[in-house]
């Protein structure tokens, strides 16, 4: 689909981003994100340009390369899906990498493993971890996470950042109660007007002046905003509803696990189960039976997947971000 975005969106979008960021000329922006991407150009180049800040653009995917261009040009604010501070945190020596400057590790584009929020907290607690939401339709634009709040709401996407409004909806258009799980619409000077030349898709997730996301949240009684997951993604076993993210988050907690992504596979009987997809840390892998008791420890039986799979790594689109449709053919072709 091609979003058409606005020279308007483009400066709002950075507008809006360099207030969550709180940036200024004093900042040295770094970042891996493509410029071909809205995340590149719309989040980070206009936002650095809104602000004034020095931008320092990655030429290559190379935390050891990245890590010494942050020591070198005493970068002050870095940006990137979890995957790369997931390598960073492997890669990262204090011994030859001066991260001192840094101020904001900003994160998102994929949800974060709570276990790797609490770890980049623990190696850099000088840095205040900032998440944010949004999509390309929205500019990218959406929600903001500030450090005050990273460990006290773990796990949130924040509240709404400048210029953008966004709630959690049934599909009726009303408002969700606190916990009640519902889709993201969001709107503002950001949001798109639609895809290129594609009417049906535009009037189907453009609706009534709200963009609406595809992707499910709910909201607690201060009002800040919970990944569940993307409405394409929840996988349906025997009637009941499963959110990956939950489960990878469980996954994810063990320590021989690096990396984990979780999707449906076709089940004969129960209509959808649950496959893990496992990236393991260097060493000694965990094994199958190892995971199966420590993820059933945490999570209700039904959730606990009954496949698994271990791969040396998730293939991913050029921004970093899990392609699960693969993982879900891949694991249909295996079971088919």
């Amino acid at each position: 689909k091609g979003v058409m975005l606005t020279h308007g969106n483009a400066v709002a979008t950075g507008a809006a981003i360099a207030g969550g960021l709180d940036l200024g000329p004093q900042d040295t922006y770094q970042s891996p994100f493509p410029l071909f991407t809205s995340s590149g150009f719309h989040f980070n180049l206009m936002s650095a340009w809104w602000a004034g800040a020095t931008m320092v653009v990655e030429p290559e995917v190379d935390l050891e390369a990245t890590l010494l261009r942050m020591t070198r040009e005493r970068t002050t604010v870095f940006c990137a899906v979890p995957a790369v501070y997931i390598f960073m945190l492997d890669t990262f020596d204090p011994a030859s990498h001066d991260l001192s400057a840094m101020r904001v590790f900003d994160y998102g584009g994929a949800p974060m493993a709570r276990e790797v929020i609490r770890r980049l907290a623990e190696v850099f607690p000088h840095v205040e971890l900032r998440q944010t939401y949004g999509l390309t339709e929205a500019g990218p634009s959406g929600t903001f996470l500030p450090g005050r709040d990273v460990l006290r709401k773990l796990g949130s996407l924040g509240t709404s950042m400048p210029m953008c409004d966004v709630r959690v909806m049934r599909a009726d258009g009303s408002e969700t109660d606190p916990g009640e799980m519902g889709e993201i619409v969001m709107r503002g000077p950001a949001v798109s007007q639609g895809y290129y030349k594609r009417p049906d898709a535009t009037a189907e997730t453009f609706r009534d002046g709200w963009l609406w996301t595809g992707d499910l949240a709910q909201r607690d009684a201060d009002g800040y905003l919970f990944y569940m997951d993307r409405s394409k993604d929840v996988i349906i076993r025997g009637g009941y509803n499963i959110t990956s993210m939950e489960i990878e988050n469980a996954i994810f907690e063990h320590p021989g696990v690096k990396e984990v992504a979780v999707v449906s596979v076709p089940h004969e009987k129960l209509g959808e189960d649950v496959c893990a997809f496992v990236v393991v840390q260097a060493g000694e892998p965990p094994v199958q039976e190892d995971l199966i008791t420590f993820v059933a420890a945490r999570l209700a039986d039904y959730k606990v997947p009954r496949r698994w799979v271990f791969v040396p790594e998730l293939p991913r689109n050029p921004t970093g971000k899990v392609l699960k449709n693969r993982l879900r053919e891949k694991a249909r072709q295996d079971v088919l």
